[in-house]
């Protein structure tokens, strides 16, 4: 129901989760409509999404910031006013968009079918009984040791039958076989199921305070900064709503998020999943590529998600909101400072230096005016040409 409150300039009450009034996790429920949106009509979670954009329209910021450093590929999506969707693998942070699930558990379903597929009981490589242990066997307990049923588990099973004889040979084949093909399974599904854009809702002050940002992301401060105007909509109305609604704030907490390990198998192996546990297995991986190490807080973190089959369509860069600002780096070189005030004239785009500040450790946006700085470059110019010795070139 909507609902105009005086005051707040808001369409929702405040216990809608639509409201930006709305105190709880609105990203839960929001995510809980598509999710049934996606199951009811057959579609991916990321398409019900992008029908659903509206519905977080007063969660999502006014302005958001992206840092890039100076290379071709950051001025190509200036110029085309664009974003870069990349994977995971070239992130910095080696637990971004991490993937993970219950090892343990999969490394022992992976052991029981393989024995049983390939008869090592009737070969004797296994007994039933050391067989029948196996099965019955707990997964290793992450970070904690539990005497009472320690020798119980999966881990401490297959090592005491190792510590027989030979047999213990082809069984330790297995194991590693498991684990390798746990680590691959991660691995594609990070890589080969979503790319990402990142951006920063900062706020002016924080943006001034956020020197990790430009080190970080801006090759050192030698880099520039776009802000972009997320109240503006985009030419094509689709890909609006596919921008809109594939940008989610991200999560910062200790832990990464599991995927089912009943998923888990069942991806792996190919197996047919039904429309609920296919939207489940979905989610669970984008909530993987929003979730991050709470150390990374200072980000406020804003993420562009789209599936990568999507990317392919757009070549791997999407039309984005108009730039509001460019604000160029404390030690960006003159040259190309310069090509950023070109660019800004061109595009008639507020660009900013950002400076030092003389008593807090902040920095500073100063607007440039590009007239007056090529017209101040050229009065020292001519300054510098009449001192010089060279009468044929005064007054050029």
């Amino acid at each position: 129901k909507k609902l105009m409150i005086e005051g707040n300039n808001s369409n929702f009450s405040k216990d809608d989760y639509r409201s930006k009034n709305y105190s709880g996790n609105w990203t839960k429920y929001w995510l809980q409509q598509a999710d049934k949106s996606a199951i009811a009509r057959k579609k991916s979670i990321h398409e019900a999404m992008w029908e659903l954009c509206d519905e977080k329209a007063e969660h999502m910021p006014k302005s958001v910031f992206k840092f890039y450093p100076f290379t071709p590929n950051s001025l190509k999506c200036l110029e085309s006013n664009k974003v870069y969707l990349n994977t995971p693998e070239n992130f910095n942070d080696p637990y971004d968009c991490f993937i993970c699930s219950d090892q343990e558990t999969f490394a022992k379903t992976f052991f029981i079918e393989y024995i049983e597929k390939n008869d090592y009981i009737q070969q004797g490589i296994i007994t039933e009984d050391e067989f029948e242990r196996i099965k019955s066997s707990y997964p290793d307990p992450p970070g904690e040791f539990i005497p009472s049923h320690y020798l119980k588990t999966f881990e401490s099973i297959i090592r005491s039958i190792l510590l027989l004889d030979d047999r213990g040979f082809k069984l330790d084949d297995i194991r590693y076989n498991a684990h390798k093909e746990y680590q691959n399974t991660i691995t594609s599904i990070r890589n080969n199921k979503i790319r990402v854009s990142s951006f920063s809702s900062l706020s002016d002050d924080e943006f001034c305070r956020s020197t990790e940002m430009w080190g970080h992301y801006a090759a050192s401060h030698t880099g520039f900064c776009v802000e972009y105007d997320l109240e503006s909509k985009l030419s094509n109305a689709k890909i609006d709503s596919l921008v809109r609604g594939g940008m989610m704030p991200c999560k910062y907490s200790k832990k990464p998020i599991f995927i089912s390990s009943s998923l888990f198998w069942k991806y792996y192996n190919g197996n047919r999943m039904t429309d609920n546990q296919r939207i489940q297995f979905e989610k669970s991986i984008l909530l993987s590529f929003l979730n991050k190490s709470r150390s990374w807080s200072y980000e406020k973190e804003w993420r562009l998600i789209v599936p990568d089959d999507a990317c392919k369509m757009f070549d791997n860069m999407i039309d984005f909101f108009p730039i509001k600002a460019i604000y160029l780096g404390v030690k960006m070189s003159s040259d190309n400072r310069e090509y950023f005030y070109d660019f800004a004239k061109r595009k008639n785009i507020p660009v900013m230096d950002m400076r030092c500040g003389t008593d807090a450790y902040e920095l500073e946006a100063v607007a440039v005016d590009v007239d007056k700085y090529y017209d101040w470059k050229n009065f020292i110019r001519q300054g510098t040409i009449n001192k010089s010795k060279y009468t044929f070139l005064w007054n050029v």
